[in-house]
């Protein structure tokens, strides 16, 4: 028979989804190995039977060990006490109570899980490699622009498939020109810079304003949280573009609808942070 115990040493973090989702699960869990002083694993088996989704966090400078339980996970759950499976996608504050020796598995989408710990979660996901010359031109325009706002635009599968629109939604191109609208009135003369998985498509829609194509996902995010104001999506990755601007001034809108799906709408409670604007 086998027996398998999780060290008592440390913390352990699954982490699966997209970028955003690994940076929110990064956090939370080093946040927590932070407050008892041990170091945070990476368990990487959820992409082992996610053929779409892989390990993102490398570009980042994280403090973290990055291993695979594939073959102890079904086991793991099976130890009383020791894994924590997240109940909602509310925020849960018995998780910044539990002890080391512990596997995390959830999206923890709240900036209350590492809050207390929001300088070094910011340094963290600095990146680790200079940006490419073709995101550096990009990076002098953004930093010569009086008042540069960031437009992220999400679609992908979340306008192309019918089960993901109906689960996440999609923001309307009426909810951006309400939003760049009020950039206008509280900023005054503003530069958009606008990101997506579909470059081609805000290119077709002849946007006022630059259009960031040809450049990685964390290059697109660093310089999103460049810029002095953001307009965000209902995405985890614009919602860490515009939490690792550093601007103690920044405008930051974001959808009052999160989900499409009603259940999880009513659990984004502590999603947005406060300050930041829903339209």
């Amino acid at each position: 028979m086998l027996f398998f115990t999780l060290p008592q040493d440390q913390l352990i973090i699954r982490l699966c989804g997209g970028l955003g989702n690994q940076m929110f699960q990064y956090a939370a869990g080093r946040a927590l190995s932070l407050r008892h002083a041990v170091p945070l694993v990476l368990d990487l088996s959820a992409f082992d039977s996610d053929p779409k989704r892989s390990y993102a966090l490398t570009p980042f400078v994280i403090k973290a060990e990055v291993v695979s339980f594939s073959r102890w996970l079904r086991l793991w759950r099976k130890v009383q006490g020791r894994y924590y499976r997240e109940q909602s996608f509310a925020h849960d504050p018995k998780v910044s109570g539990l002890l080391p020796g512990r596997l995390l598995n959830g999206f923890f989408q709240s900036e209350k899980y590492f809050v207390d710990h929001a300088d070094t979660i910011r340094r963290e996901f600095s990146l680790k490699e200079p940006l490419s010359q073709k995101a550096q031109g990009y990076l002098r325009e953004v930093e010569s622009a009086p008042n540069s706002v960031s437009v992220h635009v999400r679609r992908g599968d979340y306008v192309s498939d019918p089960k993901t629109t109906a689960f996440h939604g999609n923001c309307s191109w009426e909810y951006y020109e309400s939003a760049m609208r009020h950039m206008r009135e509280r900023v005054g003369g503003v530069s958009f810079f606008f990101f997506s998985d579909e470059p081609e498509w805000l290119v077709a829609q002849q946007v006022d304003g630059v259009v960031v194509t040809g450049l990685s996902s964390h290059e697109d995010m660093f310089l999103m949280s460049r810029c002095k104001h953001q307009i965000i999506a209902n995405s985890s990755f614009s919602w860490w573009g515009a939490w690792l601007n550093k601007n103690p001034d920044k405008i930051v809108i974001a959808p009052k609808r999160w989900f499409a799906d009603e259940k999880m709408e009513r659990q984004t409670g502590d999603l947005i942070p406060e300050g930041w604007i829903r339209l």
